[in-house]
């Protein structure tokens, strides 16, 4: 990564930032992908650190709905960020005509997540829990989309985070991987909700 905000993949060597990218988007494959994607995830853990770069750059189409590497040969977090917001409001204008068809209550505060098998869920309690929750599952595609927002939001926090990390390892390496060296561990899990109100809906990303 570049300090244009950019991932590059690179021979023989990926800066903190892709790895952490690269893991973000086999997960993301994983989950929100059908099997071939997944196989390629899967092959992705296999290969090795100039591999795993070469493979970030194949997914990113589908990943990142249509981004591409620019001409200097990366993929720019700005174009990441912009197509993420992009899907993002059209998800919204979607989940909103649904709810509006089912007659589902918006009065009250509605929380999504995924659980651990990946189907959507309501936290806590609301009147159409069931309803929404059936939502999801009667109509695929959305919870396709809503687990690939999450995958995508996942690896723009953990661009974000390594920020002061890429600073500091620019004047001291060896101290810079040592203070930050969760940023390497694949126990960080980044979890993404969205927050249905009455009339507004809430994307909120955390890590830990």
């Amino acid at each position: 990564m570049t300090g244009d905000s950019s991932i590059r993949p690179t021979r023989g060597y990926l800066d903190p930032v892709t790895w952490q990218a690269s893991s973000k988007a086999r997960k993301a494959a994983t989950s929100a992908f059908p099997p071939d994607a997944t196989s390629l995830a899967h092959e992705a853990d296999s290969v090795d650190i100039s591999g795993a770069g070469e493979l970030l750059a194949s997914l990113t189409k589908d990943l990142f709905w249509g981004v591409e590497p620019r001409a200097d040969g990366a993929i720019h977090v700005e174009d990441i960020q912009k197509a993420y917001e992009g899907a993002l409001s059209q998800f919204k204008g979607r989940l909103a005509d649904l709810m509006r068809t089912e007659d589902i209550d918006r009065s009250g505060e509605a929380v999504l997540q995924t659980d651990a098998t990946g189907q959507i869920r309501v936290v806590g309690d609301h009147p159409d829990k069931a309803q929404i929750e059936a939502l999801f599952a009667e109509h695929p595609e959305l919870g396709n989309e809503f687990r690939h927002l999450a995958a995508t939001a996942g690896l723009l926090g953990a661009v974000e985070e390594a920020k002061p990390f890429l600073a500091a390892y620019a004047k001291d390496p060896e101290a810079a991987v040592q203070r930050w060296a969760q940023l390497f561990s694949n126990e960080r899990q980044s979890h993404f909700k969205l927050r249905v109100t009455a009339d507004a809906m809430d994307a909120i990303v955390s890590t830990g």
